[in-house]
């Protein structure tokens, strides 16, 4: 999971620098709507990779969780018994 994740927001970061240029570029032309557009596209894009690094900030939370208890000698098992 982490690795997708990682993926994931490489993913957007990338896409937000190919919509820099774009915006660099429709902005030079005169097309402001489109550069407008494409800022909203970015917008998209960084609440996307704030999103998943939410996710990836909640993985190591629960992981740290799960290291402790297994530490303290209970088992996952046990725990997701009582999940349900």
């Amino acid at each position: 999971m982490k690795r997708i994740l990682e993926q994931e927001i490489a993913k957007e970061q990338s896409c937000i620098e190919d919509l820099l240029v774009r915006i660099t570029i429709h902005t030079k032309r005169g097309d402001y709507s489109l550069a407008s557009e494409r800022g909203k596209d970015m917008q998209k894009s960084i609440k996307k990779i704030e999103h998943l690094k939410q996710q990836q900030e909640n993985n190591r939370n629960f992981a740290s969780i799960i290291e402790r208890l297994a530490g303290k000698g209970i088992l996952i098992e046990a725990v997701k018994r009582v999940e349900n």
